[in-house]
């Protein structure tokens, strides 16, 4: 699969640590399940769609806004977890979520430099972005185990 090829070259381009098993499993993946952004028809739709100055920079602020929800979530799930190896690795994935959310807002603005955004909207925009960090972040606050909702 093209697009994987790709992952493991843009990897190794920056000099990433080789995973072997990571590209077979990746490899593996596409080939059984194409992701519909790697298609050709996806990515004409797509194009075209960017075209739209407008669409593209909602597009960010509404993935940002994913991400931030996501990380919020995430990190919620992760009170819910027994194993603490595990949940220290879904606590990782919240924070990376959380910085995800704010790069897409970064990316706005470098690709629209000069934006005008009404001051209600920056708001609103900020409000989305949790900005989680190692060191500020939710409370690490374990649910009773009866609440849980599964054990791993």
């Amino acid at each position: 699969m093209k697009l994987a090829e790709n992952v493991i070259r843009e990897l190794k381009s920056i000099g990433a640590n080789k995973y072997p098993l990571y590209e077979k499993i990746l490899k593996h993946s596409f080939d059984i399940n194409s992701p519909i952004f790697a298609k050709d028809k996806f990515s004409r739709a797509y194009r075209e769609l960017a075209n739209d100055g407008e669409w593209f920079a909602n597009q960010m602020v509404a993935n940002a806004c994913l991400e931030g929800y996501g990380a919020q979530q995430i990190w919620k799930f992760s009170n819910k977890l027994d194993n603490e190896e595990y949940a220290k690795k879904v606590r990782q994935h919240a924070l990376d979520e959380s910085r995800h959310s704010t790069m897409f807002i970064s990316m706005l603005h470098l690709t629209f430099p000069g934006l005008d955004i009404d001051s209600e909207t920056s708001s609103k925009i900020d409000k989305m972005q949790p900005r989680f960090t190692k060191q500020n972040h939710p409370e690490i606050k374990k649910v009773n185990h009866s609440d849980r909702l599964f054990e791993i």
